[in-house]
């Protein structure tokens, strides 16, 4: 009896337990290839600001610049038949309080194909009761030196 009552109060204390910078990355990315538009919203701020920075025709450097709306809105209108898979490779986490950045690389995949590869920046903020959510996020991309 005496160890049901401790594991039923550790699953108990499971429920407390705050999420990652990093875990909030990963749930990012599971709702992004699952095209769930409800909890990419639910995940990222309101004014969230999202910038890619890659080369022109000319090898030019260009930033574009989308809101949450337009970046929401164009992962919903991926046809499904369209497979997409960003394959994070690796995370470094900086944290001071209630900010966190969150640093990671990345190969691209269009229906099992390589595309490009690059990294992200995200950005994250929590106040003292919420989760982590997304606040900006930035990356490169680039089809060259991926290795």
């Amino acid at each position: 009896m005496r160890i049901l009552t401790l594991f039923i109060l550790f699953l108990g204390l499971q429920g407390f337990a705050q999420k990652t910078p990093e875990q909030s990355v990963k749930d990012f990315f599971k709702a992004f290839h699952q095209q769930d538009t409800v909890a990419l919203k639910q995940m990222t701020q309101e004014d969230l600001v999202l910038k890619t920075i890659g080369e022109d025709r000319d090898g030019n450097f260009m930033i574009k610049t989308s809101s949450r709306d337009q970046f929401v809105s164009s992962i919903g209108s991926i046809p499904k038949e369209m497979k997409f898979e960003e394959r994070i490779l690796s995370y470094e986490t900086k944290i001071d309080k209630g900010f966190a950045s969150v640093w990671t690389t990345y190969e691209f995949y269009l229906n099992g194909k390589f595309s490009h590869c690059g990294i992200n920046q995200i950005q994250l903020f929590k106040s003292s009761e919420e989760e982590w959510s997304i606040i900006s996020i930035t990356d490169t991309r680039r089809t060259e030196n991926c290795d």
